[in-house]
């Protein structure tokens, strides 16, 4: 699930009153390589009787591929987790104002300070450009933005910072938290798969709303063959589309335990290494 503090339409508040209305049990907010967002979560979902695991989704590449890490339980006040976002963001800055140059190229002028005054501390991604496209009038519709310019590779792309799907789990780890390979099924074969496995994952996400069913059955097999645990999760971002989904994907509160269970034995076991 994602917020304003990323590329989601909701504040943290609103988002677990959508929850709450819903009677979702328990959440984590994942936004993309921010943990901005998570006090404010821990302590609202807590006000409101909502399980809670603080969440991030890392952006890493691997072989040329864009791969999502979800970093779930992890200590936010972590000084080498939030270095690396702090980096990041500042990559972010530099790359949304080379996605607006190349832009001007097709006609369309959008300045990096219409962002507003702060945009030097904002998680910019392609949806806040493409936000920015349409409320302008320079796209019909918010898709046609990705579509024409800002997909993968496409005219106006412009890479993320590079880090491999290593680093963003042994960041994770370090910071007492279990990562997770998000949604495989919208770009990775398996041999994807099998380098983020490699390289230390604990689980996949299995249960996701642009998965198939043959798809879900062999990441299921993935997971089990592996010994690595199996979780989903409806990647809100308050899209209209996402609402339905939201309600209709809700994954079985079970995986919520077994994070939970996992991540605390990790911890435990740390400070018995440690004594």
């Amino acid at each position: 699930m994602h917020t304003v503090y990323s590329d989601g339409k909701l504040s943290v508040t609103e988002l677990i009153e959508l929850v709450r209305y819903y009677g979702i049990k328990a959440i984590s907010i994942t936004d993309h390589d921010t943990l901005k967002g998570q006090r404010e979560g821990v302590s609202i979902a807590r006000e409101k009787g909502i399980g809670y695991i603080t969440g991030v989704e890392v952006s890493t590449i691997l072989d040329g591929k864009e791969i999502h890490i979800l970093g779930y339980g992890v200590n936010i006040e972590d000084n080498d987790l939030n270095s690396l976002f702090e980096r990041i963001r500042k990559d972010r800055v530099q790359r949304a104002i080379s996605i607006l140059e190349k832009l001007r190229n097709y006609g369309i002028f959008i300045d990096i300070d219409e962002f507003g005054s702060n945009f030097m501390s904002l998680n910019i991604g392609r949806p806040h450009i493409a936000q920015k496209m349409l409320e302008k009038g320079w796209i019909a519709n918010y898709d046609e933005a990705f579509q024409k310019y800002l997909y993968n590779n496409g005219p106006c792309y412009v890479p993320k910072m590079n880090i491999h799907p290593r680093v963003a789990i042994e960041h994770i780890h370090n910071a007492g938290g279990i990562a997770v390979l998000a949604h495989p099924g919208l770009m990775l074969n398996e041999g994807d798969i099998g380098g983020v496995i490699d390289s230390g994952i604990d689980g996949i996400e299995i249960y996701y709303p642009k998965h198939t069913e043959v798809q879900k059955h062999r990441f299921i097999e993935i997971a089990r063959s592996n010994n690595i645990l199996e979780t989903g999760g409806s990647d809100f971002h308050g899209r209209e589309k996402d609402y339905k989904i939201m309600k209709d994907n809700v994954v079985p509160y079970e995986i919520f335990e077994k994070i939970r269970r996992v991540n605390d034995q990790r911890k435990f076991d740390e400070k018995i290494e440690y004594r």
